[in-house]
């Protein structure tokens, strides 16, 4: 990592205790500090959710930033922006501000929306409209093509939960929702909610062999429901105004049980 400062290169020192944060001194009269830094995937679960393949990359935007601490994060603006292979495909709850070739710059927002907006991408990319409305869309990266060729008849049941949330929950708290869906043995991660998608890390035969999968189709109906429960309403000591905040987990017992059960039940309901 590089920390720049009006031409100056800086010194700094990882925190003894808290290992994700940094101190530095700025010299005087310094308005803006210019940080450079790589990101190394995880290639071995030892170390981690792999979190890209040679033809799937899960981008969490939550290790690649630095932010000044002492803020809330709502309160910190971010203009996040993606370089990806020219032939690669992608889906993010964040809105698009400008497409420049292989470059992609979302609208400016807040730090907390901005980790909470994982993006997905691949070579082998498949983007269905779940609700004919633009509202709901099914995402799919293969680390192979075939494994994304799902039929009309198996994508009718992600239709159909749909469907049943509306019903059961009468208004969505969201404009758009992004199904992340990643199809890999590799990739690393399982089921993960956000309030405006949720990422899925499903056998590479999900759609391939489809009998024999019912048992994991559920994890859709839970992370899908995890944007009423459990991210538009959430136990008061699960949240914190910063990241690096430790929370506390006292309506686990509703944050994830009721969801696995609404879970469990909406997958039947809707023939997942």
């Amino acid at each position: 990592m590089e920390i720049w400062a009006g031409g100056e290169r800086l010194d700094w020192r990882r925190d003894p205790v808290r290992v994700h944060a940094f101190h530095l001194v700025t010299p005087p009269d310094v308005t803006a500090l210019e940080v450079t830094f790589q990101f190394l995937s995880p290639t071995s679960p030892s170390q981690g959710d792999i979190c890209m393949t040679p033809a799937i990359l899960a981008l969490r935007w939550g290790a690649m930033v630095l932010y000044p601490a002492g803020y809330f994060s709502r309160r910190i603006r971010v203009r996040a922006s993606v370089l990806l292979p020219s032939d690669w495909q992608w889906a993010c709850a964040l809105e698009t501000d400008v497409c420049d070739g292989s470059q992609t710059t979302f609208k400016t927002t807040s730090l907390d929306v901005v980790v909470d907006s994982p993006l997905l991408a691949g070579r082998h990319f498949r983007r269905i409209d779940l609700d004919g409305a633009g509202g709901v869309w099914l995402n799919l990266a293969a680390d192979f093509p075939e494994q994304a060729q799902a039929t009309e008849a198996q994508i009718e049941p992600h239709r159909a939960l749909v469907r049943e949330m509306d019903a059961l929950m009468g208004a969505r708290p969201f404009d758009r929702f992004e199904i992340l869906v990643a199809l890999s043995e590799e990739l690393g991660g399982g089921g993960v909610e956000h309030h405006g998608s949720c990422e899925i890390v499903a056998p590479s035969r999900y759609f391939t062999a489809w009998d024999a999968n019912a048992a994991s189709r559920d994890v859709f109906a839970h992370e899908y429901g995890h944007a009423w429960n459990g991210k538009f309403r959430r136990g008061a000591d699960s949240w914190t105004p910063s990241f690096d905040r430790p929370i506390r987990n006292s309506l686990m017992w509703v944050y994830e049980g009721m969801t696995q059960y609404w879970g469990e039940v909406l997958a039947v309901r809707s023939g997942l």
